[in-house]
């Protein structure tokens, strides 16, 4: 599936910080430029992404399909909230602008690895009474 005149947000729709972070580019989105998809339903988007890389990241799909991922993919969608597709461009060229958004989508990473737990909860019969 080729993206056409489109760019794809696509976000894991079973973390809460993925699904958040959609919702805040859904309301920022006021040219309605970005389509939002899961990543589970994006199959045909991501043609020559390893499958075992999608739910690792969001990904942008450009208009010709190329896709980016994590904090490559946010001056493409930057282009696209603005309808100015030459800040893409822009802002891949300026170490300064990247680092700023490395850190902005890294402060995304490590809050969806806050929040998710890696150990198992006790039983209630485990647990002290209160």
């Amino acid at each position: 599936m080729a993206a056409g005149n489109a760019t794809f947000l696509l976000y894991d729709r079973d973390c809460r910080v993925c699904a958040a972070f959609a919702r805040f580019v859904r309301c920022i989105d006021l040219l309605g430029a970005i389509r939002i998809r899961p990543i589970q339903e994006s199959s045909g988007l991501l043609q020559g992404l390893p499958e075992g890389a999608w739910l690792g990241a969001a990904h942008a799909v450009s208009p010709g399909g190329r896709v980016t991922s994590g904090a490559e993919a946010m001056p493409a969608l930057a282009g696209a909230l603005l309808g100015v597709p030459a800040v893409e461009g822009r802002l891949r060229a300026s170490p300064s602008a990247m680092r700023c958004l490395s850190r902005f989508y890294g402060l995304l990473v490590d809050l969806r690895g806050r929040l998710t737990c890696g150990v198992a909860a006790p039983s209630s019969e485990a647990r002290s009474p209160r």
